[in-house]
């Protein structure tokens, strides 16, 4: 089973190298630039 990570980072470039490399070691990687993008969501999952 592949874990998901999400990644919260303004630095394009840097976003984009951390993605690639997390997804060729196998994992689901989802990316927002701003915590205020995600947070609503985040909140609302179930541990």
């Amino acid at each position: 089973m592949k874990q998901t990570l999400l990644l919260v980072e303004d630095d394009k470039n840097l976003a984009d190298g951390l993605l690639v490399s997390l997804e060729l070691a196998g994992y689901n990687c989802l990316h927002a630039e701003l915590i205020s993008q995600v947070e609503q969501h985040w909140k609302k999952q179930t541990w």
